[in-house]
């Protein structure tokens, strides 16, 4: 169901939280780092290889919302600020998880110790942004924290980069003409 922001009118939220009330123009930081996020591929991934690499954008996106959605029916974690959303997720975030997918999968290496450091870095930068998303209070931990998020973006990392490699989507070269390297 497409909404049009999760944020209530309210000084505190259930959990006792402090919650800004939305006016309708405060989800202009989502839309920043969705264009941040899209510049960044386009910077990241050569314009060939987007054709090849689109399954992993929507693999991605999928991922996020199938989870995000359920953790926010489950009380985990709100979004604040967030314009147009399905579910609670807003659309410019799916929209950037896409566009943050790409380069991901991209530079996904061969070999499992070196799939096992970047995808603990990429969970890093992620984490990062997210803690950034807490402090300007677009993003409410309720019954959450940044360590679960860590935990929850590598493992969501690993199936989300397996299965774009089932689809040939992540690595640097096509999948019909890769030969596995050994770590």
């Amino acid at each position: 169901m497409l909404t049009t922001g999760t944020a209530k009118p309210l000084t505190t939220g259930n959990d006792g939280s402090s919650r800004v009330p939305e006016t309708g123009d405060e989800f202009v930081l989502w839309a920043v780092l969705c264009f941040t996020a899209w510049f960044l591929m386009l910077i990241l991934v050569p314009l060939r290889e987007l054709k090849r690499l689109w399954p992993a954008a929507i693999i991605g996106m999928a991922a996020v919302y199938a989870v995000d959605s359920t953790l926010i029916g489950l009380g985990a974690f709100s979004y604040a600020r967030a314009g147009p959303a399905l579910s609670g997720v807003p659309l410019f975030y799916l929209l950037s998880v896409a566009a943050a997918t790409v380069p991901l999968a991209y530079h996904y290496p061969d070999g499992a110790r070196r799939q096992a450091v970047f995808v603990a870095a990429a969970a890093l930068v992620f984490l990062l942004v997210e803690a950034a998303m807490v402090a300007l209070r677009y993003f409410h931990h309720l019954s959450w924290s940044l360590w679960r998020s860590y935990l929850l973006d590598v493992g969501g990392f690993i199936v989300v980069l397996w299965l774009a490699r089932l689809a040939g989507a992540a690595g640097r070269h096509p999948a019909a003409g890769r030969t596995p390297v050994e770590p």
